[in-house]
């Protein structure tokens, strides 16, 4: 009699040949008292990475599956060729009641943490994601990792909810959440570069986030087309992202857009300063303090 796992882990990658299988290890050492599935994503490789894929899938026929993506199913956005695609259809390929995320080149390092997750969501009904802390890792440097993605004063901050209008606070490769995938997903997840934070701001409408205080992965840094942007043209599809965010924010979320636009508006004024971008730092100065303005008479209004 076939049982559905309670959990499915859900592998992204794309040329992680030598990243790959320390992934995979690190999902297959984990001791929990579930069944648990794992989808690998595969976005048309041009290494090595499918090859190894299919042979985890052939050595652990009944709990890996490898889900591949064709050359023509790459989405563009913003007219660059993305993952996108590959996401999405991984997570719809998750049978589980809860999804853990991984990247490919990423990998956990607490054997518990499955558990220990699912046990916290069990435990926290009004919870629809649960997440932690991870080390962070450049690329190919095996040293010992000194740093942490998120500080030491994060925990003290009680209002997770909101702040994640403002910031993207939640490492990829440490959630997992409750599979309210849907059937056919938003407009936002096919026009905004970001494929993760979306997804938790859908999330917020089942639940609010859960912070489990230990640092139980690794996140590598260094080598991706993102990390080697400038502060500028980071903030530029940041900016973007709060256009589509309206659609699948909940009532309590969309009241803050304003002030994250005001706050992330600022933001880029003073980044297009330091490289003396005189008339962006303008547009983007007035457009913060606009929306600020904007905020705060919003606020005010609802307050009577």
């Amino acid at each position: 009699m076939h049982h559905s796992p309670l959990v499915s882990v859900c592998i992204i990658t794309y040329n992680h040949e030598r990243y790959l299988s320390r992934a995979i290890d690190s999902v297959l050492r984990q001791e929990v008292d579930f069944e648990f599935e794992v989808i690998i994503g595969e976005d048309y490789s041009s290494d090595s990475t499918l090859q190894i894929a299919f042979s985890y899938q052939d050595q652990y026929q009944n709990r890996i599956k490898v889900a591949q993506s064709g050359k023509k199913k790459k989405l563009l956005i913003d007219g660059h060729q993305t993952g996108r695609f590959n996401f999405l259809n991984a997570l719809q390929k998750c049978q589980g009641k809860y999804i853990a995320l991984l990247d490919g080149d990423d990998y956990w390092l607490d054997s518990n943490k499955l558990q220990k997750q699912v046990d916290y969501l069990e435990n926290h009904p009004d919870c629809s994601f649960s997440f932690h802390n991870v080390y962070l890792q450049v690329y190919d440097n095996q040293s010992t990792f000194k740093k942490t993605y998120l500080s030491d004063t994060f925990y003290n901050n009680k209002n997770l909810r909101h702040l994640l209008v403002q910031i993207n606070y939640v490492p990829t490769s440490s959630v997992v959440f409750r599979n309210n995938v849907p059937e056919f997903f938003p407009e936002i997840f096919y026009k905004c570069m970001f494929g993760d934070w979306p997804l938790h701001i859908l999330n917020l409408n089942y639940g609010n986030p859960g912070y489990l205080k230990e640092t139980m992965s690794v996140y590598r840094f260094g080598s991706g087309i993102w990390t080697k942007k400038t502060k500028v043209d980071q903030m530029q599809p940041i900016l973007k992202f709060y256009d589509w965010i309206y659609e699948i924010a909940p009532q309590d979320i969309r009241g803050l857009i304003p002030f994250a636009l005001a706050k992330n508006n600022i933001k880029m004024a003073f980044e297009c300063l330091k490289t003396l971008k005189l008339y962006n730092f303008c547009v983007h100065l007035t457009m913060g303090v606009y929306h600020w303005l904007f905020w705060c008479l919003k606020t005010r209004r609802l307050s009577y």
